[in-house]
Order: C-alpha cells, then sequence, then structure tokens
C-alpha cells in the first residue's frame, strides 16, 4: 500500500490530471520525460525548476483562456 492509496478518490484523480497536463506540455514544447529529468537532475538550486513550473503554468492558463472563449 501507498500513500497514493489512502488519498481520496478525488486527489487521486486531480493528481492524475496534473500529470496527464503536463505531459501534453511537454509533448507541445518538443522535450521527452528523459530530458526533463536529466535536466533537473542537475539544477542543484531549484531554478530551472522553477522556471518550467512558471513556463508551464503560462501555456495551460492561456490554454484555458483559449477553451473559454469558443
Amino acid at each position: 500500500m501507498s500513500w497514493q492509496d489512502l488519498s481520496p478518490v478525488n486527489s487521486q484523480r486531480w493528481i492524475q490530471t496534473a500529470i496527464n497536463a503536463f505531459s501534453r506540455f511537454l509533448a507541445a514544447e518538443g522535450v521527452n520525460m528523459q530530458l526533463f529529468a536529466a535536466t533537473l537532475l542537475g539544477d542543484m538550486n531549484g531554478a530551472r525548476f522553477v522556471k518550467l513550473m512558471d513556463r508551464s503554468r503560462c501555456i495551460l492558463q492561456a490554454q484555458k483562456d483559449e477553451e473559454g472563449r469558443r
């Protein structure tokens, strides 16, 4: 049993939705998960991670705004 098994079903769905959205972001940027992982391994102070998460947030927000206009 893992910690994830103890979380509510809604939380598990939210986690999977977030993973799927991030995977779509990586695909749209032409980055595979291996490159992403390698980039983070060399990121000792977290600056690359913060930049990537910020860019991901901006792109996802733009997509959400675009869907809202349709």
